[in-house]
């Protein structure tokens, strides 16, 4: 997800000093934080759903897995 923040703030400098200079600077950044929350949301879902459920459950141990001594 680091990527998706990377990518908003060079999308936003381009805006900003780019051709589009002319933007109010609070409109670009609200829009451009907001597509990052968004494509975060998406690519984290994507993540799960893809996930196989034996890695996403391993290592876990739930309140019946305990060794009994």
């Amino acid at each position: 997800m680091a990527l998706v923040t990377a990518c908003a703030y060079v999308t936003y400098l381009v805006i900003i000093l780019g051709p589009l200079a002319e933007m109010p600077y609070v409109a670009a950044l609200l829009w451009t934080v907001g597509v990052a929350i968004a494509v975060t949301i998406v690519l984290s879902t994507a993540a799960e759903l893809t996930t196989p459920k034996d890695s996403r459950e391993k290592g876990r141990a739930g309140p019946g897995d305990r060794a009994v001594r």
